[in-house]
């Protein structure tokens, strides 16, 4: 069979082309469609047919009257659908940046294998195989389940698509006759569909092989918490089940900015309008429903905080410490998968929902640092209460500079989620190993309650060592509401009192109004009780030396900041950062500077330290990717001493909710690399682009290259105890063809 449009030959059964998107004529005949109510003309239009599974990037207002015209009433099915599905959208847009924001690969492509194929990915679990479902249990009569799938669209949608790729995975899906997913879509300025308005608050109900909507509301904010306990409430009360599971879509951004940054209802504040993880409760408690599971589709919310304050709503929580890729989950496999198994618990279907979603993430080549967790929410009584016992730990810690050095020094080392620490979401576990030192006395029992806790877990090989739930903890204390806002979301008051300190705020807080707050004894640390001084000089060797001479103990750890100096253009270039420096004694620090830069296809990049790891370094490359703006995420192996590229993901976005995340890089894209600069006599500061590559996944190299002659300026960074960086005065690191290396002061060099 060939296109009418395009003339490119199709498999037979398939009904749009692979290669322009065009429907293809079929054998049956055409049968009536429901009536769809009103939309406004100009809206954007795709058609997808059932595809290989790809990379999502994601995760509220007053309910109108009325229900839309020409639509069943809530709770009414439509009459379903003759000679097979049809698509939920027709007609096709080609929007180029989905492929360059989202990495998704052709909208039109067909299935790659059946759904008998998912679990090759090569997933990393910590708790071996799915127990077996019984056929007794799996077909159990009046084992019915209502999703109610509340979808923020965001620029997700507006700008990608998100959110219509999941819905179309959800009409691709074999839902039997016990399974029904309830649907709000709202927040988007823009629907890659027809169904749906972004004028609207629109509710949809996917039943059997039937997709209806089924009522149109005035938009509302999704942010706010009574959007969402009504759209529960409604949901629950029209499709009542045996079982039921929420999901939330959208941007997510941990355990202080929660989820749900509406497009249309950004809200004024620095954090914007989110809906926030206590704002959640309040909508569930307000719903008055419980779940059997409550997902969340989104970036960094698989969180202590989080799953504590949500456990008296739901059996299980499905979530992800790190970021998510633009596509999400394999919403297809796992809801095809609960149809046949509906006799399933939390438990097993949370299962799915992450093999399923790791296997997607490895199709689309973004699985390296991919997470996701099942969390058995009554466990989180004992786990909060461990860690609860731990804070007091940490708040103590806060009167000793050695104590709060260890775990400042503990918290470097341990993995973070999101591109950028501002996020302030590390994995709890590797927390409590490291800083075991201070936290003595209930690391183990915290370790123990979360392994409890967490039942089932995903990660990538680039996340060795996640243990299912993130914590909050100041990597970045620039943003004061941060502090306050977490104040609302949990009750642990010993916690609060070291967040406290850390953001320099403790005084801001009257303590005494609490009565779990730990007695200090003592005022904690604060800034103005560091002080660190510090000298430096060439060596014998020609080395430049960094000298602690006073407030040693203030110091958590050290790293390096390397630029170039352009004389013709008076202009000041950063290379980036890196932990490359020599410790040969206490208070010594010397540098390991030897000519050598990090580098891709034979062009220097402007590489920043984000994490260092336990054998690992994780670095930040600006780029333009296709003309886009964004970041290469790369890693390098201390054991093989390899670098490797990962993906591509943006900066935090504006209110610091997660970017759109976690997109492969495809051969032919085209890298452009992006430095940022000053002038040197004005301070004027300034970006530019140095160099570009096409991709090749097979031979595009990155590597540590000679930089040749130049006059290379080295700075040390200094983090103390409270987290701070401190920077010292830039020296000139003069490199010769021969290798040979000469420092001078910058002082001296403009002399």
């Amino acid at each position: 069979m060939f296109c009418p449009e395009c003339g490119s030959e199709v498999p037979e059964g398939k009904k749009f082309c692979g290669n322009c998107g065009t429907a293809l004529p079929q054998p049956q005949p055409q049968q009536a469609q429901p009536q769809q109510p009103q939309q406004d003309q100009g809206q954007g239009y795709a058609a997808y047919q059932k595809r290989t599974p790809q990379p999502h990037y994601s995760s509220q207002g007053q309910a109108g009257a009325g229900t839309a015209q020409g639509q069943p009433k809530p709770g009414q099915p439509g009459q379903p659908k003759k000679g097979g599905k049809a698509p939920i959208v027709i007609g096709i847009v080609i929007v180029v940046f989905i492929a360059l924001i989202a990495g998704i690969v052709a909208l039109g492509s067909s299935v790659l294998g059946s759904l008998g194929e998912v679990g090759s990915g090569g997933s990393s679990s910590t708790l071996g195989p799915k127990p077996a479902i019984s056929e007794s249990d799996a077909a159990k009569s009046g084992d019915t389940w209502t999703v109610l799938f509340y979808c923020c669209g965001s620029n997700l949608e507006s700008e990608a698509g998100l959110a219509t790729i999941d819905f179309q995975e959800m009409f691709d899906a074999d839902l039997g006759d016990k399974v029904t997913v309830v649907a709000e879509a709202g927040g988007t300025k823009r629907w890659n569909n027809k169904q749906f308005s972004p004028k609207y608050l629109n509710r949809a109900v996917f039943q059997g092989d039937d997709f209806e909507v089924v009522e149109q509301l005035p938009a509302a904010s999704m942010a706010e918490p009574d959007t969402l306990a009504d759209f529960i409430k409604w949901g629950t009360k029209n499709y009542p089940a045996d079982h039921y599971m929420v999901i939330l879509w959208n941007h997510g951004s941990g355990a202080v900015l929660g989820v749900c940054n509406d497009e249309l209802f950004p809200g004024t504040s620095m954090m914007g309008d989110t809906l926030t993880v206590s704002e959640i409760e309040s909508a569930f408690k307000e719903a008055g429903a419980t779940f059997d599971v409550l997902g969340f589709d989104t970036c960094l919310m698989a969180t202590l905080e989080t799953a504590t304050k949500l456990a008296p709503y739901a059996d299980y929580m499905i979530a992800s410490e790190e970021v998510e890729p633009g596509s999400g989950w394999d919403y297809e496999a796992w809801l095809t998968w609960l149809a046949g198994h509906t006799g399933t618990d939390g438990n097993l279907l949370g299962r799915e929902i992450c093999d399923s979603y790791y296997d997607k993430c490895v199709v689309d080549g973004v699985s390296e640092m991919a997470t996701m967790s099942v969390i058995d929410l009554s466990q989180m009584d004992a786990l909060a209460e461990a860690f609860f016992e731990a804070s007091k730990e940490f708040a103590l810690a806060t009167v000793s500079v050695d104590d709060l050095r260890s775990l400042t020094q503990g918290a470097y080392k341990t993995s973070r989620f999101g591109s950028d620490v501002a996020y302030n979401m590390v994995d709890l576990g590797d927390l409590m190993r490291n800083t075991s030192s201070v936290v003595s006395e209930h690391a183990d029992d915290v370790t123990a309650a979360l392994e409890n806790a967490v039942v089932y877990q995903v990660h990538g090989p680039n996340r060795p060592n996640v243990t299912g739930l993130s914590v909050f903890y100041p990597l970045d204390t620039s943003y004061d509401e941060f502090f306050y806002e977490y104040l609302n979301v949990v009750g642990n008051v010993p916690y609060a009192q070291f967040l406290a300190v850390m953001y320099n705020k403790y005084d801001s807080v009257n303590w005494s109004d609490y009565s779990s707050a730990v007695d200090l004894g003592e005022k904690p640390v604060e800034e103005k009780d560091i002080s660190i001084k510090y000298s430096e000089k060439v060596n014998s060797d020609g080395q430049l030396e960094l000298h602690i001479t006073d407030g040693l103990d203030d110091l958590a750890h050290v790293h390096i900041e390397l630029a170039i100096y352009l004389p013709d253009k008076n202009a000041i270039v950063y290379l980036g950062t890196d932990h490359n420096v020599n410790n040969p004694q206490s208070g010594v620090y010397s540098d390991n500077f030897y000519g050598e830069w990090m580098a891709i296809d034979g062009n220097y990049v402007c590489a920043n330290l984000v994490e260092h790891g336990d054998g690992y370094n994780i670095y930040s490359i600006p780029v333009n990717l296709n003309g886009e703006s964004t970041n290469l995420v790369a890693t390098y192996d201390f054991s093989t001493k390899k670098y490797e590229i990962l993906f591509a993901s943006d900066d935090i976005e504006e209110y610091g909710t997660a970017a759109t995340n976690m997109r492969e890089l495809k051969d032919g894209d085209k890298i452009e690399f992006l430095f940022g600069a000053y002038l040197f006599d004005t301070g004027e500061s300034f970006s530019f682009t140095m160099g570009s590559t096409t991709y090749s996944k097979s031979s595009t190299t990155m590597e540590d290259l000679d930089l040749g002659e130049g006059a290379y300026l080295y700075q040390f960074v200094l983090t103390d105890v409270l987290g701070e960086e401190h920077d010292t005065e830039f020296y000139v690191q003069h490199y010769k063809a021969d290798g040979s290396i000469t420092v001078e002061s910058l002082d001296d060099y403009f002399k």
